[in-house]
């Protein structure tokens, strides 16, 4: 029984494994915030200070800083919480507007700065960019092999032509 129990936890390991693999991103603006997210962007340093100075110093753990922001998020006065709504739906109008971009031209524009940003010259968060050029490597050596078979067949076509010619 405790051998089954051990296959049994092995394979929950695995399917966890293979759903925390991240899918590849979409292209296209940056989501939208919600007020909570502003929220918590505008106070979590000053709550890991809080709890750090009550713990003399030693190091906080990150979920003990959620729960304190979540904790006060739910504490906030109607007054509060609307200046988080409002840019929540400021950031929405936001999103709206470059998504609408995106879809009609291919690209949008950056809040606050107004330059031009293209999914495909956006790069993505994981990768660093000495992995870019082993991509592009990989990428030009398909190429070259793909051309180098052409040339090939083309050759032997001419080789071939040329044979029946002279017959």
């Amino acid at each position: 029984m405790d051998n089954k129990a051990k296959k049994n936890t092995s394979k929950s390991k695995e399917k966890t494994k293979d759903s925390k693999k991240k899918e590849e991103k979409k292209p296209g603006p940056p989501g939208k915030k919600n007020a909570y997210m502003f929220f918590s962007k505008e106070v979590r340093e000053k709550v890991k200070a809080d709890l750090q100075a009550k713990s003399k110093g030693d190091d906080v753990l990150g979920k003990e800083v959620t729960k304190e922001i979540a904790s006060r998020y739910k504490d906030l006065s109607e007054k509060k919480m609307k200046r988080y709504k409002d840019m929540a739906d400021k950031d929405k109008t936001r999103h709206e507007k470059q998504l609408a971009d995106f879809e009609a031209k291919g690209f949008w524009f950056e809040e606050g700065t107004g330059q031009k940003v293209e999914p495909n010259k956006v790069e993505p968060k994981g990768k660093k960019a000495s992995d870019k050029g082993k991509d592009s490597k990989k990428k030009d050596s398909v190429k070259n092999k793909k051309k180098s078979v052409e040339k090939k067949n083309d050759k032997k076509k001419k080789v071939e032509s040329d044979s029946e010619d002279d017959n």
